[in-house]
């Protein structure tokens, strides 16, 4: 977040403005931290693995590859991309559309559920911090 985004969201709450009103920078922070959107993040390609590991679908993806013959050779072509993305990039990035269609593909076809891709997206989002620094720097 910009110094003018951070001052716009102090501007927006008012327990904030009052904290940054009065110099009292460290709730001024622990304040906009908990407001703040948090924010998508690319993901390391280790923690989906792991993630999907953990949450059965990746083993899913892979016996829907390379051993399920009644799948469409659609699914099974979406299935190799997944994979094909787990082994040759060093991110995940849930915000692309390829991505987003690609997981849709997957739920659709009962390969991934719902809740397995929420946990694998909540892997991205990440909350926005803020320290009695940033605040302080607002003044200067």
């Amino acid at each position: 977040m910009s110094p003018q985004e951070l001052k716009a969201l102090i501007e927006f709450d008012s327990e904030a403005k009052t904290l940054f009103e009065n110099g009292i920078d460290n709730a001024c922070a622990e304040r906009c931290s908990a407001i703040a959107p948090v924010v998508t993040v690319p993901v390391a390609v280790a923690d989906v693995r792991r993630t999907a590991a953990i949450s059965g679908a990746l083993a899913k993806i892979k016996m829907t590859s390379w051993e399920s013959s009644q799948a469409p050779p659609e699914i099974k072509g979406v299935c190799l991309t997944f994979l094909d993305w787990l082994d040759h990039a060093e991110s995940f990035d849930f915000t692309l559309p390829e991505v987003q269609t690609m997981a849709a593909e997957l739920i659709a076809a009962n390969i991934v559920t719902q809740q397995q891709f929420v946990v694998l997206t909540a892997l991205s989002q990440k909350p926005q911090t803020f320290t009695h620094s940033d605040i302080a720097n607002l003044r200067e």
